[in-house]
């Protein structure tokens, strides 16, 4: 699903937080999984790239019960669980 479809898809109800958060999984799923493409790509759709940073850096680790993805050594991100 390209991610324009799925921001749409998304209830207007959920918050520009939580909307980030699905489209930044969607694009891990779908292969940008860089940093810089994640970004590059949210921004396009009207977040703000200090906001998805931020949420990068804050859901990135190992625990399941907080994190939602890992950022390996060559800086590619891969959902857990």
């Amino acid at each position: 699903m390209a991610l324009y479809d799925l921001l749409d898809a998304i209830p207007t109800a959920c918050s520009k937080h939580d909307k980030a958060l699905v489209l930044i999984e969607a694009c891990i799923e779908q292969g940008t999984d860089t940093r810089k493409a994640i970004i590059a790509a949210l921004v396009e759709l009207g977040f703000n790239a200090q906001h998805v940073a931020i949420l990068l850096i804050e859901h990135t680790g190992t625990n399941l019960n907080r994190h939602n993805w890992h950022r390996d050594e060559t800086g590619r991100y891969s959902l857990l669980g």
